[in-house]
């Protein structure tokens, strides 16, 4: 079984005051066989259905299963459903290294594990996941229209149609969600931010605040492992250049970025970190972590979420996508 990609769990039980061993396995599973298997499935029905063992309609249900076979990517059947209104697609597996594999696959296509899926590793015969968050869905349709190599963009285009037959034979609802996720990735748009005025509100010291941004220029480059992005704005009437530091952290290598404050700025670290969240907020959608040693604040700290947000500019986005193409 195992040689014909199906995978099994062998199991024991008592007959007649004796251990009898027996092979466990779903037609969910069988139907994921190669196709001389899947063929040899088929007369087996056919015969059993002659015999008497099965009616009509349970052997028509299984031949047809298994003529068709279930729709996999490079042998992974993803699950996807609707738990709570939100899509889960995940793949369930008790071998250690289908898991290792699969996590290989995804970081081959550009996918970051923490970022855009997670992995639980089986122990004691236990299933283990790898489960493909929102954002790795939006990741890949991303890839898939906009990747700079071709092979990875019909990589990703060939998951993302798995996805598609998975959530179709699950119903409407769930397929519809998918594909707003889907759309979300391929909608990106890649507006400049040159000449950007925006009035944001930002949660500062327990209170909203409002804050104007005007950005002047935005340039993105490549330091060695690190990514730099630099802004020039002027924000509350202050006109500055900061910078964003972005790199891979080594724990879990998950991409983080800062700013570090400046004291030599009107206001000080504080107004400047404040400056600098406005900033973010404009850019990104999303503000920033602030960091504060001893009450004061040291530094800005960025997730991927913001340096997504980032990378929808012109001026940014093909050096931001040729750096993380290299992560």
């Amino acid at each position: 079984m195992k040689l014909a990609g199906v995978e099994t769990k062998v199991k024991v039980k008592m007959v007649n005051d004796r251990n009898v061993w027996y092979i466990d396995v779903a037609t969910d599973k069988l139907d994921e066989g190669g196709e001389e298997l899947r063929r040899e499935l088929v007369k087996a029905v056919e015969q059993a259905r002659k015999r008497g063992w099965i009616d009509e309609g349970r052997a028509r249900s299984w031949i047809e299963k298994f003529e068709r076979g279930i729709s996999t990517w490079r042998g992974y059947k993803f699950g996807v459903r609707l738990s709570e209104g939100a899509l889960v697609a995940v793949f369930h597996s008790t071998n250690p290294e289908k898991i290792v594999q699969l996590k290989q696959e995804l970081e081959s296509l550009g996918l970051l594990e923490g970022e855009h899926f997670t992995v639980t590793w089986p122990e004691e015969g236990k299933t283990g996941f790898t489960y493909l968050k929102r954002e790795g869905i939006v990741e890949l349709a991303y890839i898939a229209i906009y990747g700079s190599d071709e092979a990875r963009k019909k990589e990703a285009a060939s998951l993302i149609e798995h996805l598609r037959e998975r959530a179709e034979a699950k119903g409407k609802d769930v397929l519809e969600k998918l594909e707003e996720l889907i759309k979300h990735g391929e909608e990106r748009d890649f507006r400049h931010a040159t000449g950007m005025k925006e009035v944001v509100e930002i949660e500062w010291e327990g209170h909203r605040t409002t804050v104007s941004v005007e950005v002047k220029e935005i340039h993105a480059e490549e330091d060695g492992d690190k990514l730099r992005i630099s802004v020039t704005a002027v924000v509350s009437g202050v006109e500055g250049r900061w910078e964003m530091t972005f790199l891979r952290r080594e724990k879990d290598r998950a991409v983080i970025g800062y700013t570090a404050t400046r004291a030599d700025t009107p206001g000080g670290r504080e107004e400047d970190a404040k400056r600098i969240a406005a900033l973010i907020k404009a850019l990104t959608g999303e503000e920033p972590n602030i960091i504060r040693r001893n009450g004061k604040i040291k530094e800005i700290k960025y997730t991927r979420r913001h340096l997504d947000g980032l990378r929808k500019y012109a001026e940014s986005t093909d050096v931001v996508r040729k750096w993380l193409d290299k992560l």
